[in-house]
């Protein structure tokens, strides 16, 4: 494993994904509306996610972090 995957491994799971981001932004190149479509591809692993992991009312927990993420910046 080289010194840039371990140096990843190290970094908090945020900036991972961030990360991961910038690798789907590059896979898209200078292609149209890239960042919407990184974006969108994160956006459905996640709610993947939820709806496995959620339980019951993943709607709900998805509805509170789309909340929080609207105060970010206020």
């Amino acid at each position: 494993m080289g010194t840039e995957n371990t140096d990843l491994m190290m970094e908090n799971p945020l900036r991972k994904v961030e990360a991961f981001y910038d690798a789907l932004l590059a896979h898209y190149g200078s292609g149209e509306d890239r960042e919407i479509r990184a974006a969108a591809k994160l956006l459905l692993v996640a709610l993947d996610k939820f709806r496995r992991h959620g339980g019951q009312y993943w709607m709900s927990l998805v509805n509170e972090y789309i909340t929080i993420s609207g105060n970010l910046n206020s």
